[in-house]
């Protein structure tokens, strides 16, 4: 022990900073020699660390994925999305956009706003997809907008080929991305001054002035292709302010204030809003909504893709700590429980002269040490199951992206945390062992270090309890959001993708009555908005059967005759359209029972009416049935009040149900229709059913990532429970062997053993059920429509808890009670 003396004699000056290289090379040497020693516990610490540091660090990743949406943009912290908040006769809604004079008016208005930019789908708001055609190659893409020529000085871009100042200034100019670029030009920046053309409802040729670089990182709204605003000329663009909306983004000035600029809105509204909005017997209003917000933010009304979720981002850093935590409270655990075994070793050395700071250096580096050798090993862990976290989150990862050096530090931050925090207590409760006490035999374990013990134990327990609850009743409401009802049938039925040309759309009503000479299929309807989309939304005057007149905000879509047949859906009173009818399409509309509800028409449904889309308007429409409540997009969301309107020529999409038993053959007649009439565009289509889906693909992600990362926190949990029954049944066993000697039967000897453990386990779960059932109330009351909070959750996750338990005491308590009490009594 002479090289960790606090001094050389001669030289009272020499102390640990002369020694420090030798010292820490000692206890280097010393910790790896303690750990060899104890094979089985280094294992059991090794393992149940680096397990939870890699899935920690999974959990990190895919965190840092979620929070880096928009954080790429120079501006980002002075971007803020316009949202519409209009409140009309007492329906509230909130838009992700607003009307197209606002962005402009505002930076004319306000010198704070330096810049503006209104971004919109060239088919329309929804319709960000479209098809690019040189000479015989045609190219689709789902990510093309129109926006104006201030873009580029908004949200910056890396340019390969052009001026971003001036790209997007002429009328008729196109900026590409260069993976876009390729799929036409070999050498992407080459396609600068070529012509693509885009056909549509206003076919264009587009002159490219522009190539960028593709974006590497997370935006909630990507674009490849960039259309000029110019070249879509809008006949009321200054005018306009209820309808017609946009995503309109403006830039702060360095002051960077919102609440400032949302104060001067009460004068700007009466300047430009208020006899708009007082016609439609509405009031306005503005959220500034900042950019970096935007994914994790709740999702408003027409939103251009679907967001993250900000709670589930929150449980899951949770998950990550207790998984960490859990990894800890183990390490804590398990060294004290073998404090005895340490304390001999304690006694001895503190004998021959070592300090108590030296030991408490020697065990803290233990301590770290296991925690650095578990962050290697997790890391490697992490590597390997990548491919499988990429199919369950999402992601697309790889080794350079997770070998990123804010990853790699975070690893390596969170190992050394881990070990400190881990080690603290140990090295604090070894050292503090008097070598008196120890040499004679007379070391035992202390109170508190049981009390400790148990507290972590119950902590460990209590957030297992809340995990397993919480994976049940996550997985009851994705079902349930899954499979809730939805007003009508949405399997066998496929959705025939439209392309935006009037070649096309003005020939639909031919082509449905086509499909229908198929024996295959069952029938086809035209609708306005796709049923996975959320439908149009006015303020229209209405008329109560007593002949008075109200505005209030509605949904509405537009149908065909067949849509309630074809859809499964329902007429509970009234009629449905009727062909035979000669008035049906100009004076005839179907409501929704939330609609009758809404408008106070319970008693006489049938006898309201449509009076007008504006005020000065007076067109007269009755209401002829009454539709079940049906869905149009997430089966969560609330359903508004809806009207449906028969006409056929504003329809873009094209829904057919198919024969069940013939999907192949049903496909290809409508193929062949599809070309025998539009032979220039590819037949594509989707079912309704997988649509549908795809709206619950986050919370079947998180669902999944639940599941994962808990299942894997309650198996290190069960892992740390195991070693400390394992070392608890060791510690006591020269006292069972006595009570075997003394005639004690077997089931008091296990009884001993188990009482501790399970009243542990009922304590945690006391505690866990009121903070689960808190935290799990917080996220159903984010759905509309969820699931009611039940016991058997909690109940299932108690059960789970005691089988495990059970388990591991059954196995050491039987085991411990058939030894022969000789070789206990014999150990000393």
């Amino acid at each position: 022990m002479a090289a960790i003396r606090t001094n050389v004699p001669g030289n009272p000056q020499h102390g640990y900073k002369d020694l420090a290289p030798d010292m820490f090379r000692n206890i280097l040497v010393t910790s790896f020699r303690a750990l060899s020693k104890r094979k089985f516990f280094t294992l059991l610490n090794i393992s149940g660390l680096a397990i939870s540091m890699a899935f920690a660090f999974l959990l990190w990743l895919f965190i840092q994925d979620q929070t880096s949406y928009e954080k790429h943009f120079r501006f980002a912290n002075r971007i803020y999305r316009v949202n519409a908040d209009f409140s009309m006769n007492g329906k509230r809604d909130i838009y992700s956009n607003c009307p197209r004079p606002m962005g402009p008016t505002l930076m004319s208005e306000y010198p704070e706003v330096e810049n503006a930019v209104r971004v919109c789908g060239v088919g329309g708001l929804f319709y960000h997809n479209g098809t690019l055609i040189l000479d015989d190659k045609q190219v689709k893409t789902q990510d093309i907008y129109f926006v104006d020529s201030t873009y580029f000085a908004v949200f910056d871009h890396q340019f390969l080929a052009g001026n971003p100042a001036t790209a997007l200034r002429e009328p008729n100019s196109l900026v590409l991305t260069e993976s876009l670029a390729k799929k036409f030009f070999p050498n992407g920046v080459d396609a600068l001054g070529k012509t693509l053309h885009l056909p549509g409802f206003a076919p264009k040729n587009l002159k490219i002035t522009g190539v960028v670089a593709d974006p590497s990182t997370r935006t909630h709204l990507p674009i490849e292709a960039w259309v000029s605003w110019t070249t879509f000329p809008y006949q009321d663009e200054r005018t306009q302010w209820y309808g017609a909306h946009v995503y309109t983004y403006i830039l702060l000035n360095e002051a960077n204030d919102p609440d400032a600029l949302l104060a001067k809105f009460p004068t700007f509204y009466e300047k430009y809003m208020k006899q708009t909005f007082e016609e439609l017997d509405g009031t306005a209003n503005l959220i500034l909504q900042p950019l970096l917000n935007i994914h994790l933010d709740p999702e408003y009304v027409w939103e251009p893709n679907p967001h993250g979720s900000a709670t589930n981002v929150r449980i899951l850093a949770i998950i990550m700590v207790f998984l960490l935590m859990i990894a800890a409270i183990n390490y804590v655990n398990l060294t004290t429980a073998r404090s005895a075994e340490r304390a001999g070793e304690v006694g001895v050395r503190k004998t021959l002269g070592a300090k108590d700071e030296i030991l408490l250096i020697q065990f803290m580096g233990e301590s770290i040490l296991i925690a650095i050798l578990s962050a290697i090993v997790g890391l490697l862990i992490a590597l390997v199951l990548l491919p499988n976290f990429n199919a369950l989150s999402g992601l697309k990862l790889d080794l350079r992206s997770i070998l990123e050096g804010r990853n790699i530090l975070f690893l390596g931050g969170a190992s050394i945390v881990l070990g400190v925090l881990a080690g603290v207590y140990p090295a604090l409760y070894l050292t503090a062992l008097q070598p008196v006490e120890v040499l004679k035999g007379k070391f035992a374990t202390t109170r508190r270090g049981e009390t400790l013990r148990k507290a972590l134990v119950v902590v460990q327990y209590c957030m297992s309890a809340i995990l397993i609850s919480a994976i049940f009743f996550v997985a009851e409401q994705t079902s349930f959001v899954k499979n809730k009802d939805i007003g009508y049938n949405k399997f066998n039925v496929i959705r025939v993708n439209i392309p935006a040309d009037t070649a096309v759309v003005g020939h639909l009503d031919t082509f449905a009555e086509k499909l229908k000479t198929s024996a295959n299929v069952l029938g086809t309807t035209m609708t306005s908005y796709a049923l996975n989309q959320e439908g149009n939304h006015f303020t229209p005057t209405l008329e109560n059967p007593d002949g008075t007149r109200f505005q209030t905000g509605v949904d509405f879509i537009t149908v065909d005759y067949d849509f309630v047949e074809t859809m499964g859906a329902e007429v509970v009173k009234g009629r449905n359209f009727d062909r035979e009818s000669r008035t049906d399409e100009s004076s005839a509309f179907l409501i929704n029972e939330t609609a009758v509800q809404h408008f106070g028409w319970e008693d006489n449904p049938l006898g309201g009416k449509f009076v007008g889309m504006y005020p000065d308007t007076v067109v007269v429409y009755n209401v002829i049935g009454v539709v079940r409540d049906f869905n149009l997009g997430a089966s969560y969301q609330k359903v508004h009040p809806t009207l449906l309107f028969l006409e056929s020529e504003t329809a873009r999409v094209v829904y057919a149900r198919i024969n069940p038993e013939g999907v192949i053959a049903s496909i290809e007649d409508i193929r062949k229709v599809w070309e025998s009439m539009f032979p220039k565009y590819t037949f594509e289509y989707t079912f309704l059913d997988e649509e549908l889906a795809a709206i619950y693909e986050k919370e079947e992600k998180f669902l999944q990532l639940l599941l994962a990362f808990s299942v894997v926190a309650v198996l290190i949990t069960c892992l740390g429970i195991v070693g400390l029954i394992s070392f608890s049944t060791e510690l006591r066993k020269k006292e069972i062997a006595i009570r075997k000697v003394n005639g004690s039967p077997m089931s008091a000897i296990i009884g001993l053993l188990c009482w501790n453990f399970l009243l542990l386990l009922v304590i945690a779960n006391l505690v866990a059920i009121p903070i689960a059932a808190y935290l799990i109330y917080l996220w159903l009351n984010t759905f509309a429509y969820h699931i009611s909070m039940s016991w058997s959750p909690f109940l299932l996750a108690i059960l789970i808890s005691v089988v495990f338990t059970a388990v591991a005491l059954a196995y050491h308590a039987v085991r411990a009670a058939n030894a022969n009490p000789v070789d206990a009594l014999r150990y000393e």
